[in-house]
């Protein structure tokens, strides 16, 4: 096998496989099917594109993989000639365009630096702050010479990533903040659940009433959990299931009823809102397993609402989904976790804090009415995302009258017909309240949350868990605060 080669950027013009890109400082790495090339989107100290001597990306068999793996090793070796200070090594390989790939061509990218690669987005983003406005060829930020910063021959987005953390999680999003908003790129339209038959229909009672909505199980049991102290535990078999709880259910509509939730009729949109909560408790009073100690086993009951096959939605019916869940999950928690936080911290509910800033602020804000504050997150880790956070403090969704359920509907429905702005984008609205049975009511704040599906993970976020949004949050208050207003 032989070993990836280093040619000086003087050699490259007579390359024997030119890229169509420019070189790094110190020439190209060439292996038997791959050579590098500098990435303009410099995402990092040293940021390399490994570009296929053949166009089809799934063209690929294990010689080309394993010269890849070599080439971007050869690559970092030779950054770190240069600088020895340059240790953590990143590989990324998205695969056309449903992984984040940017061109078809068959390519990967190589990322290698000082510091977690998180935190060189974050000095990019300082940098490109204390640039002056517009820079010539070869003039980089600051004014210092700098190469690399003059390579927009490059097919890629050369976007600059704003890194913001969430005031409740603390975890980090990275924002693209300086591209236009192109509505284009994000009209994706939701895709409907395939199927000639709707059962929910089929079961429907001839003559039932107009509002009326039915509870229907869909699993009990349906959380399984294993025993992760036997060896054997990460392949799952009966043997080493503990136990076998909670539940998954759907609450649907009418019979044909198979329009949006936003242009639901308020009474059937309220209706379906209502038999949540009633379900919610429902749940929360039936009896549970206790430990040793005679506490009863955690419940964390997960409303769902979804739309489009994009999201995840079983059924084009009018529906809610719930999962009776016998763990707090990590997001809920690290927001419980968070609140008690920011409780001692500033003797204060962060999520009132939020909205009445956000509310005072206007520049985030999608509209406010008697009920609520609806706007898009600072740090939002998905376009177009936005959190609604009621006026009245209150940490359990299932303490709600009528009168307030009537009111959230009608809140909800008009953040819904916000997403309009985008076509029909498919989107999941969800709910997080404090687990059943947990006293939060000082530290813990209900609120919903719509995600609209618009784009697909990509390899950076799959490899760092670091959010990317491509669409900055106030673009997005923009957007669909002005289609509100026509």
């Amino acid at each position: 096998m032989s070993t990836p080669s280093w040619r000086p950027a003087s050699a490259t013009r007579s390359a024997r496989r030119p890229t169509g890109t420019p070189a790094d400082l110190f020439g190209r790495v060439s292996g038997r099917h791959v050579s590098t090339g500098a990435n303009a989107a410099l995402a990092d100290a040293y940021y390399a594109v490994l570009v296929f001597d053949r166009h089809d990306p799934l063209a690929f068999d294990a010689d080309l993989i394993a010269d890849v793996l070599d080439t971007g090793r050869a690559w970092a070796d030779r950054v770190r000639d240069d600088d020895p200070h340059a240790t953590n090594y990143l590989l990324i390989w998205n695969c056309l365009g449903r992984a984040g790939g940017s061109i078809v061509h068959g390519h990967a990218q190589a990322l290698i630096g000082s510091g977690a690669h998180h935190e060189q987005l974050e000095r990019l983003r300082r940098d490109v702050l204390r640039a002056p406005p517009r820079h010539g060829p070869h003039q980089g930020p600051a004014g210092r010479s700098s190469e690399p910063w003059s390579r927009e021959l490059i097919e890629y987005d050369a976007a600059v990533f704003e890194l913001r953390r969430d005031p409740v999680t603390g975890w980090w999003a990275a924002i693209v903040a300086d591209r236009p908003f192109d509505r284009d790129a994000f009209a994706v339209e939701a895709q409907a659940v395939e199927g000639t038959h709707c059962r929910h229909c089929d079961d429907a009672e001839p003559n039932e009433p107009t509002h009326h909505v039915r509870r229907v199980p869909l699993r009990s049991d349906a959380f399984h959990r294993i025993d992760s102290s036997k060896k054997r535990a990460a392949q799952l078999s009966i043997s080493e299931v503990e136990r076998a709880t909670g539940s998954w259910e759907i609450l649907v509509g009418p019979r044909d009823h198979h329009e949006r939730m936003a242009d639901a009729a308020p009474q059937l949109a309220s209706a379906l809102i209502r038999a949540a909560r009633d379900a919610m408790r429902a749940l929360a009073d039936e009896p549970r397993e206790t430990d040793s100690d005679g506490r009863a086993e955690p419940l964390y009951i997960q409303v769902v609402q979804s739309h489009g096959r994009q999201a995840g939605s079983r059924s084009s019916h009018l529906n809610v989904e719930l999962y009776a869940i016998p763990q707090v999950p990590h997001w809920v928690a690290e927001e419980i976790g968070g609140g008690a936080r920011q409780m001692i911290k500033a003797r204060r509910c962060v999520w009132c804090a939020l909205a009445e800033a956000e509310e005072e602020n206007d520049e985030r804000l999608v509209f406010a009415d008697h009920h609520a504050i609806v706007f898009a997150p600072a740090a939002s880790r998905s376009a177009f995302e936005l959190m609604v956070v009621p006026r009245t403090h209150a940490a359990d969704f299932t303490v709600l009258d009528d009168e307030a359920i009537t009111a959230t509907t009608a809140t909800l429905q008009r953040a819904l017909l916000a997403l309009d702005a985008l076509g029909n984008p498919p989107y999941n609205l969800f709910l997080h309240t404090a687990p059943a049975g947990e006293r939060l009511d000082q530290t813990f704040h209900w609120h919903w949350e719509i995600h609209p599906r618009l784009r697909v993970i990509a390899g950076l976020e799959r490899a760092t868990a670091l959010a990317v949004n491509p669409v900055a949050p106030e673009y997005a208050a923009e957007v669909l605060r002005a289609h509100l207003d026509r």
